[in-house]
C-alpha cells in the first residue's frame, strides 16, 4: 500500500506541474463547462505533448553523446559478466575438488565405523 501511495502522489504532483507549466492549458480548461470536455481538451494536450517529448527522446538516443556512452557501458558490462563468469566457473571447480574431498573422507569414516560396528556384534 505505501508504493501505491507513493505512486498517486508522483501523479499528482507530475499533473500539478504539468497543468502549471503549460498556459495554453490552463486557458482551455478555464473556458471548459462540462467534466467531459476537460478530459478531451486535457487528452488532446497530453497526446500533442506526448508526441514532441517521443520525438526528443528519439533525437537524444540517437545522438552522438548518448551512443558514445551507451558502447561504454556495454564494454563495461561485457567486462563485469566475464569476470563474473569466471568467478563462478572458479568457485564451481572449487565446490566440485572439495566436494569429492568429503565425499572420500566420508567414505573411509564409513568404513571404519562400519568395522568397529562389525566387530562390536562379533563379541
Amino acid at each position: 500500500m505505501r508504493k501505491l501511495s507513493l505512486l498517486l502522489s508522483a501523479l499528482g504532483g507530475a499533473s500539478a506541474a504539468y497543468l502549471l507549466s503549460n498556459k495554453k492549458l490552463r486557458a482551455e480548461l478555464a473556458k471548459v463547462q462540462k467534466p467531459e470536455d476537460m478530459g478531451k481538451v486535457l487528452g488532446k494536450h497530453l497526446q500533442q505533448d506526448g508526441k514532441k517529448l517521443g520525438k526528443d527522446i528519439c533525437t537524444l538516443l540517437e545522438s552522438n553523446a548518448v551512443q558514445t556512452k551507451l558502447k561504454h557501458a556495454q564494454g563495461t558490462l561485457q567486462k563485469h559478466f566475464e569476470r563474473a563468469q569466471e568467478e563462478l566457473q572458479t568457485f564451481i571447480t572449487t565446490g566440485t575438488k572439495e566436494a569429492k574431498k568429503q565425499v572420500k573422507k566420508a567414505k573411509i569414516t564409513a568404513k571404519k565405523r562400519a568395522k568397529n560396528a562389525f566387530k562390536t556384534k562379533k563379541v
